[in-house]
C-alpha cells in the first residue's frame, strides 16, 4: 500500500505546476464525477466503497484505487499505475481520464475487484487484507479465511502491523455470521468516509 507522501513546502516551480494541472484537469476530470481535493492536484472518484485517487506530480502521473474498508487519515493507492514523462499538463490531463475510465470498468464490481487482488496477493501484509476483504464481500468465505489467516500468521514487530492484525481478527470472527461480516466491513467504510470528508452513504454496499 503506497501512501501518497507528505505535504512539503512548495517550490515557485511546483506552484506553477499545480496551476497548470489544475487548468488542464478540472475540464476533463469534473464531467467524470472527480471532484478536486482542496487545492491540491489530486483527484478523487467516489464509488462508494472504494474510491479512484488521481495524483499529478512533477513528470508523474499516478491513478488509483483506494479501499475504503481501512480506516486511516491518508489516503493511499492500493492498485493502480504510475506513468512517467507525459509531457505537458495537457497530455497528463488527457491520460489521467482515460486511466480513471479504465479503472472504472476494471473494477466494475466486487468480483473483478478480488479476483486480480487475490491473484497477486503475495505475501506482504496490505495486498493480503485487501484481497481478504474483496473476498469475503464476494461471497467467497474460503478464500477470505484463508488469506486472513495467512495475515495473521506474520510476527507483528510494529503499531500498524498490530492493528491491522485486530482487525483482521475481528473480520474472521464476523465471517461465521450470514449478515455480520457484510456490517463489519459497511461499519469501516462509513468511518473512513467520515474521516476523509466524504458523503454518508450507509447502503454504500447494495450494489455488492
Amino acid at each position: 500500500m503506497r501512501r501518497r507522501p507528505p505535504g512539503r513546502r512548495r517550490s515557485a516551480e511546483d506552484a506553477e505546476f499545480a496551476r497548470a494541472i489544475i487548468a488542464a484537469a478540472d475540464p476533463v476530470l469534473a464531467p467524470l464525477g472527480c471532484r478536486q481535493k482542496g487545492r491540491l492536484p489530486i483527484w478523487i472518484s467516489d464509488q462508494r466503497y472504494w474510491v479512484i485517487l488521481v495524483d499529478f506530480q512533477p513528470n508523474a502521473l499516478t491513478v488509483g484505487a483506494s479501499f475504503l474498508w481501512w480506516v486511516q487519515s491518508q489516503w493511499s493507492f492500493d492498485d493502480g499505475v504510475r506513468i512517467i514523462d507525459l509531457g505537458d499538463a495537457g497530455a497528463m490531463a488527457a491520460r489521467a481520464a482515460e486511466e480513471v475510465a479504465a479503472q472504472r470498468v476494471r473494477f466494475a464490481s466486487i468480483g473483478a475487484i478480488a479476483a486480480p487482488l487475490v491473484e497477486r496477493a503475495g505475501d506482504a501484509p496490505w495486498p493480503l487484507y485487501h484481497a481478504a476483504v474483496a473476498s469475503g464481500l464476494a461471497g467467497d468465505k474460503f478464500t477470505a479465511l484463508r488469506l486472513f489467516e495467512r495475515l495473521l500468521e506474520k510476527p507483528v514487530t510494529r503499531d500498524w502491523e498490530e492493528a491491522l492484525a485486530a482487525q483482521a481478527r475481528d473480520l474472521v470472527r464476523s465471517l461465521n455470521g450470514p449478515f455480520a461480516f457484510r456490517t463489519a466491513v459497511t461499519d469501516l467504510i462509513a468511518r473512513m468516509r467520515a474521516l476523509q470528508g466524504l458523503p454518508r452513504d450507509p447502503d454504500c454496499l447494495s450494489s455488492i
